[in-house]
């Protein structure tokens, strides 16, 4: 709250710093409590993979929300068990004007690096979503929305949300293309021939449409049954499903 209060919607002094002359930049992330499995981080984890091989210091900052409070030897413990990446982690409220870039990770985190008063650090957003269509049009639709014009240069992923947020706010942005590392994600044998449905089931995310899905699904086996259904992104061993499917977990 503090963070959102202290943000000056309305002249921000933000401007992009002179350009660096160096090799190696000494790069910040400030990010969300991380936990293991999620995609946000996973794609943020390769990124810092090939800048730590580019030779650039990285850093992480934890910034807790209303939910979860994480330590800062939680998270590195998390980024080396389920990222494969060593970084330092350090606490937001002793976060070094030292660094040459930053990059906030999520809207709650644009307004701690909104806030960062050091007029030479390159301010940075990683956008890998749409996030004021995480709520419902309220106080945190608007916060979130707010976001996308602090004056930060945008990374985004894929180009759909580079054309949203320049077109709709203003926000000078570049994109990445969407992949999936072939080493993991591959057949481990022969591949079946059987019709199947892949449905990405997540019930605690309220955007995902769960319901509707199930719904949508229940409709379409009465009518198909030779298609396998299969969901992912959540264990739904508990969960009373009303046809045949096959649980792949998260």
């Amino acid at each position: 709250l503090e963070d959102i209060k202290n943000a000056d919607f309305i002249n921000n002094p933000y401007r992009t710093p002179a350009k660096l002359n160096k090799e190696k930049l000494d790069i910040a992330w400030v990010s969300p409590p991380v936990g293991p499995g999620g995609g946000g981080h996973t794609t943020i984890s390769r990124f810092v993979k090939y800048l730590q091989g580019k030779g650039h210091k990285i850093t992480f900052y934890i910034y807790d929300n209303n939910t979860i409070n994480q330590s800062s030897a939680e998270a590195k413990e998390i980024f080396s068990k389920s990222y494969g990446i060593d970084v330092e982690v350090g606490e937001i409220s002793k976060f070094s004007e030292k660094h040459d870039v930053v990059f906030a990770t999520s809207w709650e985190t644009a307004y701690a690096v909104f806030n960062i008063s050091n007029k030479k650090i390159h301010k940075f957003y990683f956008v890998q979503d749409f996030e004021p269509i995480f709520y419902g049009v309220g106080s945190r639709y608007k916060l979130a929305e707010a976001t996308y014009k602090f004056g930060f240069y945008g990374i985004t992923a894929g180009k759909w949300l580079t054309k949203k947020v320049g077109e709709d706010y203003g926000m000078r942005a570049d994109y990445f293309d969407f992949g999936a590392d072939l080493d993991i994600y591959r057949p481990k044998g022969k591949i079946s021939k059987k019709k199947k449905i892949v449905f990405y089931a997540r019930s605690h995310t309220e955007r995902r449409g769960f319901e509707m899905g199930i719904m949508a699904l229940q409709i379409f086996k009465e009518k198909h049954p030779e298609y396998e259904i299969v969901t992912i992104g959540q264990d739904l061993s508990n969960f009373d499903i009303p046809f045949e499917f096959t649980n792949r977990g998260i």
